[in-house]
């Protein structure tokens, strides 16, 4: 497994973050798996603690079965509630 992490803090209302994750298979040459997420936070409080998380991510399996895709594309859009 082999991953990367990227984060920005924009101000102190916004911050941009990117994930990846590559899952290699160690048994058949060439087959892996990749999880991909890029995501905007925006604090909607002065302390932060209530945010808006809105972002895209991708789940790429290249032994997806022949009825499926390899690719799976969402976005979501979401309340972040933090302690």
């Amino acid at each position: 497994m082999v991953g990367l992490h990227a984060g920005w803090t924009l101000s102190e209302c916004e911050s941009p973050a990117f994930d990846t994750t590559f899952y290699p298979n160690l048994e058949e040459s060439g087959e892996f798996r990749n999880l991909t997420t890029l995501g905007w936070k925006m604090s909607m409080t002065q302390g932060g603690s209530l945010a808006m998380k809105i972002g895209l991510s991708n789940e790429y399996d290249s032994l997806a079965s022949d009825d499926t895709e390899k690719n799976d594309f969402r976005y979501y859009l979401s309340q972040v509630w933090g302690l």
